[in-house]
């Protein structure tokens, strides 16, 4: 029973959180010939959103405590902690980091509403991170919830916010850097159940809205079937 996956950018390896959200594993795509490699538990014992790697692949973890959100970075099988001013000790709920590694940016709840925050990561010499530095305000969603972000260029991010949750939603492109709040390079309204939103980090690759049994570009509309699937999440590795 998985929640949310996330696949390597060399769709090598993908990374898997269960449906209560307690148990990180990583784990090979294709199942080896020779009966090894069997998926690993990397973390246990938290409440894990959807994870993200980044091009190094390292595997960026939002820990959705209710004390406060802890954020992990895993490498070589190995997690540990790193503080990310602005996420961590908020109650955050989703954090996606950029294809070089450099940037991260989450969804932070409070009553006012949700917002999206960015933080800078410091990466030494040897490709190890070391800690983030400071963090901007990317956007505030004004008294509403934001229910998905993803990377749709290298500095610019998608939102998913609900208008009339389960059948109307707007779907917003906005510079990751804050040096451009609240200019939107895309607005766009979907309508019926969407589930959530797939893009690729690279300039001109489609962004989809995605429902159950199919996903929609945003741009031309063309729609593509998942045929028997039941789609949950949609994820791009490339």
């Amino acid at each position: 029973a998985v929640e949310a996956v996330a696949a390597r950018p060399d769709a090598e390896v993908v990374a898997a959180v269960d449906q209560a959200g307690r148990r990180l594993q990583v784990g090979p795509v294709r199942q080896p010939t020779d009966g090894g490699a069997e998926a690993r538990t990397i973390l246990s014992g938290g409440t894990y959103a959807r994870p993200s790697w980044d091009v190094a692949g390292r595997l960026w973890v939002l820990d959705r405590r209710r004390t406060g959100a802890r954020v992990w970075v895993v490498e070589n099988d190995r997690a540990r902690e790193v503080g990310v001013a602005g996420v961590t000790g908020t109650d955050a709920r989703q954090l996606v980091v950029s294809r070089d590694g450099t940037r991260l940016v989450a969804v932070v709840r409070s009553v006012e509403g949700d917002a999206v925050v960015g933080a800078r990561v410091s990466i030494n010499g040897r490709g190890r991170v070391g800690s983030t530095r400071g963090q901007y305000l990317v956007r505030a969603a004004e008294g509403t919830v934001i229910d998905d972000v993803v990377w749709t260029s290298p500095t610019r991010v998608g939102l998913l916010t609900p208008t009339a949750p389960g059948s109307l939603y707007e779907v917003d492109v906005v510079a990751a850097d804050g040096a451009s709040f609240g200019v939107d390079a895309l607005s766009t309204i979907v309508t019926g159940r969407v589930i959530g939103l797939a893009a690729a980090p690279s300039r001109g690759a489609p962004m989809f809205a995605v429902y159950a049994d199919r996903y929609v570009d945003l741009v031309d509309q063309e729609s593509q079937a998942a045929d028997d699937l039941v789609l949950t999440q949609l994820d791009n590795a490339g």
